[in-house]
């Protein structure tokens, strides 16, 4: 049976294990949401929790001891649940009709590559594009910032809204915005201008991490993205103590550049996958029409 923790940090401190996960898990839980959509932490036992759900509706970020994932995992598929209302609520039952037109599911949000297994061996089925799909790692910088001597161009704080358009050229997985705006709100934005022309830019993610950096082609092998590497890392340094990224475990040129600035890789891989009910996933796409998405991409 999993329940709401009495006591909130104290289950962070006790099972995020580490100050890098605990600052992504304790920025899910106050990053803005819809209204009614206030994200919940769960645990499978109130006295010794040794698995912790972060939940906003159908939105799960999950750590804790490996060999309890499973039974945690269960208890979602079987909806052995205690929360303050209904199970499944409205908000949950708001992203399955938005998201996958009613079929049931729960979103792995940056979580260790182990739940999901755990979640496909309680009896969820994935989804077909992510039993060959990539994973991520956690890099991560702590200290006092001392970057400075890499700003090598002007850069400084978006504002509101103004770098959406701008971000959304370089999302694929956000075309219409909605996370992106998200994230905008909860802030902070980061833009490298060359007379007053924006060249590169990025924000935080709502789990504190740095994201979505992006430069235009015509603007690459200049060094924009590294001055807004610097900048950025700095200010997080200075406001938080650390600052993180996630990277595809393929993407080198990422991987390089934070390596320029001594960041550590956390241990375990992570992944932002669907697990659906049994028998609700959808079916895999026609080889067909997967072949010409694949030759639209290369």
């Amino acid at each position: 049976m999993l329940v709401p923790a009495e006591d909130r940090e104290a289950v962070l401190k006790q099972l995020a294990g580490d100050p890098v996960r605990g600052f992504c898990l304790r920025n899910f839980m106050k990053s803005p949401r819809e209204p009614g959509l206030t994200p919940e932490l769960l645990v499978d036992d109130v006295q010794s929790p040794r698995v912790l759900i972060a939940r906003a509706g159908a939105e799960l970020m999950v750590y804790g001891a490996l060999e309890h994932y499973n039974p945690a995992m269960k208890d979602l598929l079987e909806g052995r649940v205690e929360t303050n209302g209904a199970w499944p609520d409205e908000p949950m039952r708001k992203m399955w009709q938005e998201w996958t037109e009613g079929r049931r599911f729960f979103f792995l949000n940056s979580t260790p590559y182990s739940v999901w297994r755990a979640a496909r061996l309680a009896g969820f089925d994935a989804h077909p594009e992510d039993l060959d799909g990539p994973v991520a790692y956690l890099w991560y910088i702590q200290g006092e910032p001392r970057f400075g001597h890499l700003i090598k161009h002007p850069c400084r704080l978006g504002e509101g809204n103004e770098l959406l358009e701008r971000l959304k050229e370089g999302i694929p997985y956000d075309p219409e915005g909605h996370y992106t705006s998200q994230c905008l709100k909860h802030g902070p934005s980061f833009v490298c201008e060359i007379e007053g022309e924006p060249v590169c830019w990025s924000c935080t993610h709502l789990n504190g991490t740095m994201g979505m950096i992006y430069t235009p082609e015509q603007h690459r092998r200049q060094g924009y993205a590294k001055s807004l590497a610097a900048f950025q890392i700095d200010h997080m340094l200075k406001r938080d103590g650390i600052a993180c990224c996630h990277i595809i475990d393929f993407n080198t040129a990422s991987m390089m550049l934070v390596k320029t600035f001594g960041a550590q890789r956390w241990e375990e891989p992570l992944v932002w996958r669907l697990v659906f009910w049994p028998g609700e996933a959808p079916p895999p796409e026609p080889p067909e029409e997967k072949k010409e998405e694949e030759g639209t991409r290369d």
